[in-house]
């Protein structure tokens, strides 16, 4: 009992220290140590993230998401797994392309502690139109001062390559919301029009 306390007083502080002092602890991140420590971290942050997002989404549609528990439950530990090496892989590959020497452990730390911020964005992009835009900026900030710090990469560069990914992201984001939102609008105008037409006849 007292083991488990003292591992999730060490997950909150992890997650404390990445939001309000990322320069910091990137900085004093251990490069090696292992992948046992920044994968439960991960674990705990995706998990979080994810039931925030599920609870979020379930009171705005009022449906109940009971498969969605289930396949979760179910397929969620594997696919958490596979993403996190996935995009640990991906921004690998980049960093090396950038001049990173650091090895692929070192890269995926970055990437597991990185998603300390999960339980904020996912809180905050339930926000209408500045939500998700805002999540995708603090998360490309955290990749370049995890560029910049722990991967040694000169910091004009890492904007540079970054900021132009974060800001394609965010382009991307608002303008699906645009479409989306007029098509709805225009299906909603539609029904309230023949549920009309109904009522008159």
């Amino acid at each position: 009992m007292g083991e488990e306390r003292r591992n999730n007083q060490s997950i909150i502080s992890t997650s404390v220290q990445v939001i309000t002092n990322p320069r910091k602890f990137f900085s004093e991140m251990d490069p090696s140590g292992g992948y046992a420590e920044p994968m439960k971290f991960f674990f705990a942050m995706a998990a979080i993230g994810w039931l925030i997002n599920l609870v979020g989404t379930t009171l705005m549609l009022g449906k109940a998401s009971l498969v969605s528990f289930l396949a979760m439950a179910i397929a969620g530990p594997a696919v958490l797994f596979i993403a996190g090496f996935a995009g640990a892989l991906i921004l690998h590959i980049i960093w090396q392309i950038l001049g990173s020497n650091a090895s692929f452990e070192t890269s995926y730390r970055s990437v597991a502690y990185a998603t300390g911020i999960s339980p904020l964005t996912s809180l905050i992009s339930f926000i209408p139109v500045v939500g998700v835009p805002f999540s995708i900026a603090w998360a490309i900030f955290l990749l370049i001062t995890a560029s910049v710090e722990v991967h040694k990469i000169r910091q004009s560069l890492a904007w540079a390559v970054w900021g132009v990914v974060g800001a394609f992201l965010i382009v991307s984001t608002i303008t699906v919301q645009f479409f989306y939102n007029k098509n709805l609008s225009y299906t909603t105008a539609v029904s309230m029009n023949e549920s009309s037409i109904h009522q008159q006849r």
